[in-house]
């Protein structure tokens, strides 16, 4: 996304994450709906990969699929990660993917199907009305996280932060690791943030040049009044 909003941040970090898989002739679609955002959808062909690419895709497929999808967003104007979620689906959703991506090997698709199937579908439905459609071959929902906060810290080397500079602290701790990801816990965080809410912070670094941060901060829930009883 380009110049994605705060709302659509929070949704991708911590929102309930609904899946929708449609298979038709020479193309597989992804519907999805994260928090209260709109229905989206992406489209999957083997066409567009060499003969021998997708004859190891075939066989990597056929030995160990994952059953986990990264979710990623990326700021289009400025290049910045602001999302990275790993999520795990059921075994029905994800048996039923890899059995179409494995069968569309055998099946020696052209650019030209592509694009008359998608300009089909596209013709025909809406992502909204694709996701409720008969074409639904299986579904899949992931919670979210609601009850915690993520906040993203983005630092440059040479001094400059992306979206803002990094706290000193964790800057400090990292620069004594030799590792390029870990976490950081409790023992190690600052009391002014202890007594905030904040639990853990998680650090990785990409070319030795930029520090990706994420603080885990739990949020305080209220709790409800038990309702009188009537006598």
């Amino acid at each position: 996304m380009k110049y994605p909003t705060k709302q659509e941040i929070k949704a991708y970090k911590s929102g309930k994450l609904i899946l929708k898989l449609i298979i038709v002739p020479h193309v597989i679609f992804l519907v999805f709906k994260i928090g209260n955002l709109d229905w989206c959808d992406v489209t999957y062909s083997n066409c567009f990969y060499q003969e021998i690419e997708r004859n190891e895709y075939q066989i990597n497929l056929q030995k160990n699929y994952p059953e986990k999808l990264k979710l990623v967003l990326v700021d289009s104007n400025s290049q910045v990660v602001k999302v990275y979620r790993v999520l795990k689906l059921s075994k029905k959703f994800s048996n039923i993917m890899r059995d179409a991506i494995v069968e569309q090997c055998n099946i020696s698709t052209s650019v030209k199907n592509y694009n008359t199937e998608v300009k089909k579908i596209y013709n025909k439905y809406q992502p909204v009305q694709l996701a409720i459609s008969k074409l639904v071959n299986a579904s899949c929902e992931i919670q979210g996280t609601d009850r915690k906060e993520f906040i993203d810290v983005v630092y440059d080397k040479l001094g400059y932060g992306t979206v803002k500079k990094i706290p000193q602290w964790i800057y400090e701790f990292v620069n004594k690791k030799d590792n390029s990801k870990g976490i950081i816990t409790k023992e190690s965080i600052p009391d002014d943030l202890i007594r905030k809410g904040v639990f853990k912070c998680k650090y990785w670094k990409k070319m030795d040049r930029h520090l990706y941060v994420e603080l885990y901060k739990t949020r305080a829930v209220k709790k409800r009044r038990p309702k009188n009883k009537r006598v």
